[in-house]
């Protein structure tokens, strides 16, 4: 289902029909390769949350991005850098802000990772080739078919998934503060 969406999305991105199969399969083949290495060089064995960045990695991405941020904002046009009450007040607070529920979120999640889990509430998604290749040939068949179908109306899709995405963000949004700023989210001598 969720392939079947995403290739619904993309028919508005491809020129043509034979560019949308081209795509489809093209994309497919990469992340069949990096899937293919990602397995055979041991990646599976750890879990998401392992691979994780603890406080020293977090730190060391926050220099670098801020490191980044200031080369590219005087390197590219400085003169086009917007005064501080005039833009860079609210990106800085909006930053703050978003780092804040970040930080109190992975506090929470890692939280709830060491609880002891009841039977059944740790159900993983087993990886197998065969969905794999039949999840790439649905999107790639989806895709295809929408830009025979439905090019027409690509204007009415953008309006109407760029509405969902925006409305998505803001409920993610939401739930996230409220789950950082939930009552586990500050376990004692944290």
């Amino acid at each position: 289902m969720l392939m079947a969406f995403l290739g619904f999305m993309q028919f508005i991105n491809s020129p043509s029909v034979a560019k949308s199969i081209l795509s489809g399969a093209g994309n497919s083949l990469v992340l069949g390769f990096a899937l293919l290495w990602w397995r055979r060089s041991g990646g599976a064995r750890w879990s998401l949350c392992e691979l994780l960045p603890g406080t020293r990695g977090m730190k060391i991405f926050g220099l670098l991005l801020l490191i980044w941020y200031l080369f590219w904002g005087f390197a590219i046009k400085p003169s086009s850098i917007p005064g501080m009450l005039k833009g860079q007040l609210t990106i800085l607070v909006l930053y703050a802000v978003l780092l804040v529920v970040f930080v109190r979120s992975l506090r929470r999640s890692r939280a709830d990772i060491t609880e002891p889990k009841g039977l059944g509430e740790n159900r993983s998604i087993v990886f197998t080739w065969r969905g794999f290749v039949l999840a790439c040939a649905v999107a790639t068949v989806v895709t295809t078919i929408s830009r025979l179908l439905l090019l027409p109306f690509a204007a009415l899709q953008v309006l109407v998934l760029f509405s969902f995405y925006v409305l998505a963000g803001l409920f993610l949004f939401i739930g996230s503060v409220i789950y950082a700023g939930s009552a586990k989210a500050h376990p004692p001598g944290a």
